[in-house]
C-alpha cells in the first residue's frame, strides 16, 4: 500500500511488452463497487475471498503479463503459494513513513490510522520477503531485475568470483543503458 505499484506496473509492461493488470482495479470493475465500497458493505475477510479468486486467476492467465496486487494479497496463504510457484514477484521497495505519507488522506480502508497502518507494514514484510525474488527500488530495478539482473550493495566486491581465473577484470558501463 502506498509502494506505487499501480503507477510503476503500466510503465514496466511497457518496458516488458506485456499486458498490464492492477487486480485492486479488475475487482472493482468486476464487482461493480470500489474497494473502500467492498470494505464497508461486506468486510475485510470477504473482500480478501474475492481478491483471492481474482488473484489466482490472473496468475493463470495464458500469456505472461505485470501484475499488481494489492498491498494485502500476501496475506492470504493461497495467493503466496501461488505466486511462488506461478511469478517471478518483485517486491517494490518502500519505507513505512513514505508509504503512510503516499496513502493517509485517503479512502484506503486500513489506511485511515498511522500507527494501525505501520503495524500492518511491519507484519507484512516477512510475508513479502517469502514471496521476493527479487527486491526494487525503482522501474529501472523492477526491469533489471525482471531481466535477471541483481545489483546490490556489494555486487562490485562479488565480480571476482564470477571471473574464471586470475586475469584482469574490467568493468564497462553505458549511462544511457
Amino acid at each position: 500500500m502506498g509502494a506505487g505499484k499501480s503507477t510503476l506496473g503500466p510503465e514496466v509492461a511497457d518496458r516488458l511488452g506485456r499486458p498490464f493488470v492492477d487486480l485492486d482495479r479488475e475487482l472493482e470493475r468486476n464487482l461493480g463497487k470500489t474497494i473502500p465500497e467492498l470494505f464497508q458493505e461486506t468486510g475485510e475477510y470477504d473482500f480478501r475471498l474475492q481478491e483471492e479468486g481474482q488473484a489466482i486467476a490472473a496468475l493463470h492467465l495464458p500469456e505472461p503479463a505485470v501484475i499488481a496486487f494489492g498491498g494485502g494479497a500476501v496475506e492470504t496463504a493461497p495467493i503466496r503459494n501461488v505466486l511462488c510457484d506461478r511469478a517471478f514477484t518483485v517486491v517494490l521497495e518502500v519505507d513505512a513513513e513514505t508509504a503512510w505519507e503516499r496513502s493517509a488522506g485517503g479512502d484506503r480502508p486500513l489506511a485511515q490510522d498511522e500507527s494501525e497502518f505501520h503495524a500492518l507494514y511491519e507484519r507484512r514484510r516477512e510475508l513479502y520477503d517469502e514471496v521476493a525474488d527479487a527486491h526494487a527500488y525503482d522501474l529501472e530495478d523492477i526491469v533489471l531485475a525482471a531481466g535477471g539482473v541483481h545489483a546490490h550493495a556489494g555486487s562490485l566486491e562479488q565480480l571476482d568470483s564470477l571471473v574464471p581465473d586470475d586475469g584482469a577484470l574490467a568493468l564497462v558501463s553505458d549511462a544511457h543503458v
